[in-house]
């Protein structure tokens, strides 16, 4: 909810500098407002990068590996055979369906970096470059995508903990379908549809990072190294989508942007079904 936050205070920081450069666009000084938004950009990670070093050295945390509860009887003869072998196959079972869980979940979070960047950077660019908006009312939209992300947050973070996971997770899924096509009947429906598409994204995308880890956590134990490879997963997405979608825009034209979004939201669908499929048993 804080990353939400200070996301949606983030534009209207901005702000001043954008409007000063759109201004001011034929002059030199353009370049210098550019720069300006990029220094403020390089200081906000300054900072960043100062609290978390500040926090894990006052707060350090010792993880250590969760113990089984479980009691064994021990047996003998036959009756151990038996239960060697059936456990042999339970293990089988549960380590190829760890697997799928993992890789499923990892590219649940290739899908979902690549959907942040395309809202958290070219959100801007798409209303007021290629829908021509002006920077006012390009800004206000980005900023009520944020504070609805961090609103619904802190309603869902309650429900999070009645509403099984496999539930919030097709509830996210759903809508974010919804949405992208939303924006993509925007182009011959009007502003309203893309203001409403916008709104609608939020609502799934506000605590997604959330329900994933706690879909994928129903089938595999979620360690450090674990969500080191999450991690790692968003930044790829992000990575590989940004400028994908920003070649595609140049080329392909302005319906590219929601196509791309709806193409990451049917994608995510399909994840979800083989997770589902796969782990039947927690869906």
């Amino acid at each position: 909810m804080i990353h939400a936050l200070g996301t949606a205070i983030t534009p209207l920081v901005a702000r001043p500098f954008v409007v000063g450069s759109w201004r001011r666009h034929e002059s030199s000084a353009d370049v210098q407002q550019v720069r300006a938004v990029y220094a403020l950009v390089g200081a906000f990670d300054i900072v960043v990068a100062f609290t978390c070093l500040v926090t894990s050295s006052l707060f350090p945390v010792d993880v250590r590996p969760l113990e089984s509860s479980r009691d064994w009887e021990p047996v003998t003869g036959n009756s151990a055979t038996n239960r060697y072998r059936c456990d042999e196959h339970v293990k089988s079972v549960s380590q190829r369906r760890n697997a799928v869980s993992l890789l499923v979940a990892s590219l649940f979070f290739v899908v979902n970096g690549g959907r942040d960047a395309l809202l958290n950077t070219l959100l801007f660019t798409y209303i007021q470059e290629y829908l021509g908006w002006t920077v006012t009312p390009s800004t206000l939209l980005l900023t009520v995508y944020h504070v609805t992300r961090v609103v619904v947050h802190a309603i869902l973070v309650p429900v999070s903990r009645v509403t099984s996971p496999a539930r919030m997770m097709t509830f996210s899924t759903a809508t974010l379908a919804v949405s992208s096509a939303l924006m993509l009947a925007a182009l011959v429906g009007g502003d309203a549809l893309t203001v409403a598409g916008v709104i609608v994204t939020a609502l799934a995308t506000s605590n997604l990072h959330r329900t994933t880890i706690n879909v994928a956590s129903e089938t595999i134990r979620i360690n450090p190294s674990v969500m080191a490879l999450f991690i790692s997963a968003i930044g790829v997405g992000q990575i590989v989508t940004a400028p994908l979608s920003g070649q595609l825009l140049q080329t392909a034209g302005v319906s590219s942007f929601p196509m791309m979004l709806l193409t990451l939201a049917l994608t995510e669908l399909a994840l979800f079904c083989i997770h589902c499929f796969f782990c039947i048993g927690h869906c």
